[in-house]
């Protein structure tokens, strides 16, 4: 990629929104042009009639990415599904990937152990539509256990509106059923994989196995948990810059 200022283009978590990126854009503006998206239902976005829907989320996200010329696609958890879906479906729209704490699987299968298990997505679901903002508030210690720079960064989220419910159902449900393993191949364009090494709803065995399935790809290890652009910026921001620029 040549040295003029890349477009970074951001997709954020489950029940988060855009705005969990703010305090790392800031850091990132002297390098990188910064677009942060938010899925539908969440950071004051309607729920749309058909809910977080796969295709028509994807088909959202071609136009939008379309437009920026080839920028670097970068997608955190659930955000990261999606780039990766975007980067094999349409590989000629993108300019580089960067994966955060991300998987093509997110639940257990027979084949793959490295993933939260179906019962714990029940569970969130089923809590889901009791109290919403519980469901939240635990699923952001999951997130943050083992890592104190990140949870105190995370606190603030707390009081932000919570997503509609129905696109996070939604997206407990892509979470459980979504499986790219079968799409995974080499992709044409420079791919990062940054992975919390105390992240508990990732383990570092699945960015193992996706750097391996993704060849050429550069897996880079943080001590932290599953935001590291939180509580390791500079080394995330760094880690950006050695892959995405060259001499």
């Amino acid at each position: 990629m040549s040295t003029a200022r890349p477009t970074l283009f951001l997709l954020h978590g489950w029940a988060m929104e855009s705005r969990i990126f703010s305090p790392w854009i800031n850091a990132l503006a002297g390098d990188f042009r910064c677009q942060s998206w938010d899925l539908p239902g969440h950071g004051g976005k309607p729920c749309p009639p058909q809910g977080l829907d796969w295709e028509e989320s994807l088909l959202t996200l071609q136009g939008a990415v379309e437009a920026l010329s080839r920028p670097v696609v970068l997608g955190w958890s659930l955000g990261g599904l999606f780039a990766l879906a975007l980067a094999l479906r349409f590989p000629e729209l993108l300019g580089g990937l960067v994966l955060i704490d991300s998987s093509p699987c997110f639940v257990q299968r027979e084949d793959w152990p490295w993933a939260l298990t179906s019962s714990a997505l029940d569970a969130f679901a089923h809590e889901l539509l009791a109290d919403g903002r519980a469901v939240r508030r635990r699923f952001l210690a999951l997130q943050t256990q083992g890592d104190p720079a990140a949870r105190a960064q995370l606190a603030a989220a707390q009081r932000w509106p919570l997503p509609d419910p129905r696109c996070l159902l939604d997206g407990l449900q892509l979470l459980r059923d979504k499986d790219l393993r079968p799409q995974l191949r080499p992709l044409p364009f420079p791919v990062l994989i940054l992975q919390g090494e105390a992240d508990r709803i990732v383990p570092p065995a699945a960015a193992r196995q996706l750097q391996s399935s993704l060849a050429g790809s550069r897996l880079q290890l943080l001590k932290a948990g599953h935001a590291p652009f939180l509580s390791h910026p500079e080394a995330c921001s760094q880690a950006l810059r050695s892959t995405f620029y060259h001499d």
